[in-house]
């Protein structure tokens, strides 16, 4: 059964990003990187595999998706929006965004499952936002599973906004 999900939008210059009280000593994150794109992809599967989300992808169909994105399936990667975060020099989470059809689009974003519920999502939606502004950007967008609750919790908070379920009607209106 397909589940619903919603396309948000964060419109950067009006974001207040609070700072989350969280280690860095042990806590870093750095430039998406991904020579070993097998044990990324493995990342991926665990982070993916028994949550809402999962499709029934394995390791191997991760490793193929993860080569399609930097191919450009959805668009060039925008190496200076994307992340990985690092807890004690072991890859622990990601955040890949490209320009898809005009925009701005955060494709993935993973947090291995056990460092869930850390808010350790937030860090790497941080970085991502920064760098946005940065770049002088006006607007991030993202797509959620409606019955991810905690990611929606957490977008909503950072004030992405729910603006559709089509993205026919969402290209229609970030053009006029």
């Amino acid at each position: 059964m397909a589940q619903s999900r919603s396309i948000m939008k964060l419109e950067l210059n009006h974001t207040r990003f609070a700072e989350d009280v969280i280690d860095h000593d042990r806590i870093v994150t750095g430039a998406i990187n991904w020579d070993d794109l097998s044990h990324v992809s493995h990342l991926f599967y665990e982070s993916y595999h028994n949550t809402v989300d999962d499709e029934g992808e394995t390791p191997a169909e991760w490793e193929q998706e993860l080569q399609q994105v930097k191919d450009g399936k959805y668009g060039p990667v925008l190496y200076d929006l994307s992340f990985n975060l690092y807890a004690a020099e072991q890859l622990i989470g990601s955040i890949v965004c490209s320009k898809f059809k005009g925009i701005h689009l955060i494709l993935y974003i993973i947090i291995s499952p056990v460092y869930r519920g850390r808010r350790l999502s937030k860090v790497l939606l941080r970085e991502t936002i920064r760098s946005a502004r940065q770049s002088q950007l006006d607007s991030l967008y993202l797509v959620v599973t409606d019955s991810n609750v905690a990611a929606t919790r957490t977008y909503d908070a950072i004030g992405f906004e729910k603006v559709g379920t089509d993205w026919g009607e969402v290209f229609k209106e970030s053009v006029e």
